[in-house]
């Protein structure tokens, strides 16, 4: 009598492996590449500038680096706006030579003079009043008021001599109105070149001297 087989015991299927799932990382989106745009109208390089102004590539741009300077900088390269940066250089220059010629003072010093001015206004002050000296305003009213009455004696004088003449009238008239004229002149130029003046006095007595030798 045949044996049956027992039953093999039948193992699950194994389920199938599932493909791992490869997550690649999202890199990041490279940045756009920027190119200079170039110098904008009325602008140049900073090796340009240089050459225009015969210096050193440094020295310029020193100058470049100072506060207020008409450059601009785009990223390693330096523009010059040419024209407007020569006239701010020469103002530069002129300030600076200025800055030089002006002595240099202390604050101790600066007050010293300051006391020593109110010191002498304080002065001018007290002999104005007591009638010591007298503002230029007051010297020349009082000269003004001299010239008039001095024109009006000389004036009448071509009267007195009618007497003797037509002639020596006249002649007088005429020298009297050349004297006033000079007198005219007197607050215009004798004060802004006293020399001319005293020149013009010795040209006078030497000529009196020639009438009277003659």
């Amino acid at each position: 009598m045949a044996r049956k087989k027992p039953n093999a015991k039948k193992s699950a299927p194994t389920p199938p492996k599932k493909a791992a799932s490869k997550r690649k990382s999202a890199k990041p989106a490279a940045a756009p590449l920027t190119l200079p745009l170039g110098p904008r109208d009325g602008e140049v390089l900073l090796t340009e500038m240089a050459r225009r102004l015969e210096m050193t590539v440094q020295s310029c741009g020193a100058w470049c680096r100072r506060p207020g300077a008409p450059v601009r900088v785009e990223g390693k390269h330096v523009y010059v706006r040419a024209a407007e940066f020569l006239r701010w250089r020469e103002k530069q220059l002129v300030q600076e030579a200025v800055r030089r010629a002006m002595p240099s003072v202390s604050l101790d010093q600066a007050r010293t003079r300051k006391e020593i001015a109110h010191a002498e206004m304080a002065e001018l002050t007290v002999a104005e009043k007591r009638g010591e000296v007298v503002t230029i305003e007051d010297y020349v009213d009082a000269i003004d008021r001299v010239l008039v009455r001095i024109a009006a004696r000389l004036r009448a004088i071509p009267i007195r001599l009618a007497h003797l003449g037509d002639d020596v009238e006249l002649a007088a008239e005429l020298e009297v109105e050349r004297v006033i004229t000079e007198m005219n002149r007197f607050d215009e130029d004798v004060l802004e070149d006293p020399d001319e003046d005293e020149d013009e006095t010795n040209r006078v007595d030497g000529d009196d001297r020639d009438d009277d030798e003659d």
